[in-house]
């Protein structure tokens, strides 16, 4: 939070500099707010990764795949908890999973 309140004030200061017309003193230090924030961001989304990494054995928040529509289109499908297991749910045998023919020949 002392990286947010200096950052805030620095682009008032930028701001109230602009607005006499004079230049802003050390403005420099900007930027090295910016990079301290990235960094201290990038540690806590390292630390974040190596205690899921612990606890799931999963790298990324929500496990998934890359999956088809209909259509052939790839896009990613993160897993959900359900009530019911597939094979025991009625409604999700009825669906239909497959590709018709003339869509087949887009997929790669």
């Amino acid at each position: 939070y002392v990286l947010l309140k200096e950052k805030n004030m620095l682009l008032t200061l930028e701001q109230e500099s602009k607005r006499q017309r004079k230049p802003m003193p050390s403005p420099e230090r900007l930027e090295k707010v910016e990079t301290s924030m990235k960094n201290i961001d990038l540690v806590v989304r390292e630390r974040e990764i190596a205690l899921r990494l612990l606890q799931t054995g999963h790298e990324k928040p929500v496990p998934g795949e890359w999956r088809h529509d209909f259509l052939g289109r790839t896009f990613w499908y993160s897993y959900k908890e359900w009530p019911i297991p597939w094979h025991l749910n009625k409604k999700h045998k009825k669906k239909r999973f497959y590709y018709s023919p003339h869509v087949n020949h887009f997929i790669r």
